[in-house]
């Protein structure tokens, strides 16, 4: 993945990438796809004893925010960094999971469904005057009962595509990653 490992960004997205793999999520197949997804480590689960998606999933991207804070300095990385939108300066509505400064990236954490979230995410990016890179780091799951695979092969599907071309034209550069890689 890593394209210039000297970007702290990239540094960072490998960090989120190994902590999850290691910690939060075990790759698993759908039989009926062949496809790979990502499955919550029942070790995981039981550490956090939160039956919700909602709740887990927010724990879960709280102790994601603390761990590449503690790992690589708050100065470095922020969390919960508000858009700075130059139609509506004082806006702290919306914020992005994690953004480094020094390179103006802004990184989203998808994990539950990217479907509803990948245009907010890449919106909010086009609204701040801080971004120029965006990383939308999303987990692989399987939903329905044809067991449909969402993850990053959605963010390369034609529809989604025309959205993050959409956004270069605003000079916005977007990276899908996943969240689990094999």
């Amino acid at each position: 993945m890593p394209t210039n490992p000297d970007l702290l960004s990239e540094q960072v997205v490998e960090f989120i990438q190994k902590y999850s793999s290691d910690r939060i999520f075990e790759p698993t197949y759908s039989l009926k796809k062949n496809a790979k997804h990502d499955e919550w480590r029942q070790s995981w689960l039981n550490e956090l004893g939160i039956v919700s998606d909602e709740s887990r999933s927010l724990y879960t991207m709280r102790k994601l925010q603390e761990e590449v804070q503690k790992q690589f300095g708050e100065r470095n990385v922020i969390k919960e960094k508000p858009i700075s939108n130059v139609m509506h300066p004082n806006s702290t509505s919306h914020a992005f999971d994690l953004f480094i400064p020094s390179e103006r990236t802004a990184i989203e954490i998808c994990l539950s469904a990217i479907k509803n979230e990948f245009e907010k995410d890449i919106l909010k990016a086009m609204l701040d005057a801080d971004t120029a890179t965006l990383y939308i780091i999303t987990r692989d799951y399987v939903t329905g009962k044809n067991e449909t695979v969402y993850g990053v092969s959605y963010l390369n599907m034609p529809g989604p595509q025309n959205f993050i071309n959409l956004a270069k034209i605003y000079k916005l550069h977007i990276i899908p990653v996943a969240l689990c890689p094999i």
